[in-house]
């Protein structure tokens, strides 16, 4: 049997809401995700990877659009040796310095110390506008949405 799990991370990887914050979203979530397997909250000491699953299709450059995917996992590599503190490359296709945040994922993906998960939410689907609004009020931070599929 396969899994989905939709995840929401902070848009800056090093971010981590209060308590208090992380409790109220999570509170939110498990409202509005009656359905799902799990809903959960989690906190990581470094910066974790928090991929797509099977649902990894590309990465491509955020400024000159061009598939980068054939480099991604040299970058990956390097990085991993800081836990992700130092994400920063320069991009082999316009010469231009990124972060491996910023990178265009196809499906969405992204760096984090803290993650909201739903374990098979159903529908497998992102959320609506003003619910990550909501979302990104009371955590206080711009979040990213991941659906992953196992």
């Amino acid at each position: 049997m396969s899994d989905n799990f939709l995840r929401l991370i902070p848009e800056q990887p090093q971010f981590e809401p209060s308590h208090q914050a992380s409790e109220t979203a999570l509170g939110l979530l498990k409202a509005l995700m009656l359905n799902a397997t799990a809903v959960n909250a989690r906190r990581f000491k470094e910066i974790k990877f928090v991929d797509q699953g099977a649902n990894f299709e590309r990465v491509l450059c955020p400024h000159c659009n061009l598939e980068i995917t054939s480099h991604w996992s040299r970058w990956m590599e390097d990085c991993s040796k800081s836990q992700f503190t130092q994400r920063e490359f320069t991009l082999p296709c316009c010469n231009k310095e990124s972060d491996l945040n910023d990178l265009a994922y196809h499906w969405p993906a992204g760096f984090a110390k803290f993650i909201l998960e739903v374990e098979n939410p159903n529908p497998a689907e992102w959320l609506r506008g003003e619910v990550q609004k909501s979302l990104e009020l009371v955590l206080g931070c711009k979040i990213r949405q991941i659906l992953a599929h196992y």
